[in-house]
């Protein structure tokens, strides 16, 4: 099995531990505007675990980790997946609670519950990626995310997804 499979397999253990009730509408910060609006733009990354290289950042180091990036990047990107990158939603709304720079929650979103959990704890992005979800839900997750007021970054890696992607984009314009 995949990192990426086994990953897949526990989001449905991890579901059922999410609350399912639905995010508000918010306006939040614009991941989009925040990058656009600077050239270069830098998203940066909290990962405090990688799966190949272990532990790379000490939850006691994260504040100055989130001050330093506060200081120099437009945005940034917060690993929601506890097992395999020691993220979480709570790491995630630790870090919204230190810094003013919008948020992208990075996890494998195969449900509705964890884009409400990723805007309850303060993200103002959520990423989606094209390769774990069929075209219907990746469209509906979209326009989901973007109706409670969240920016969408998607991810594709080839070019059937890109045509994916792109059919997509079309309807949410």
């Amino acid at each position: 099995m995949s990192i990426l499979s086994d990953i897949l397999a526990r989001k449905e253990n991890e579901l059922a531990s999410l609350p399912d009730v639905a995010a508000k509408a918010a306006p939040g910060r614009s991941l989009r505007a925040a990058v656009l609006n600077a050239c270069p733009s830098l998203i940066a990354e909290i990962k405090p675990v990688s799966p190949t290289g272990g532990r790379l950042v000490e939850e006691r180091d994260i504040p100055a980790v989130v001050s330093l990036y506060s200081r120099y990047a437009q945005a940034i990107s917060v690993l929601c997946d506890h097992a395999t990158f020691g993220g979480g939603f709570d790491l995630l709304a630790s870090v919204r609670q230190q810094t003013d720079l919008p948020i992208l929650a990075k996890d494998f979103v195969v449900n509705r519950r964890q884009i409400d959990a990723a805007a309850m704890h303060g993200a103002d992005a959520v990423l989606l990626i094209a390769a774990l979800l069929e075209p219907e839900r990746l469209s509906r997750f979209a326009s989901y995310a973007i109706g409670i007021g969240m920016d969408v970054l998607l991810e594709m890696h080839d070019l059937r997804e890109a045509k994916t992607v792109t059919a997509l984009l079309a309807t949410l314009t």
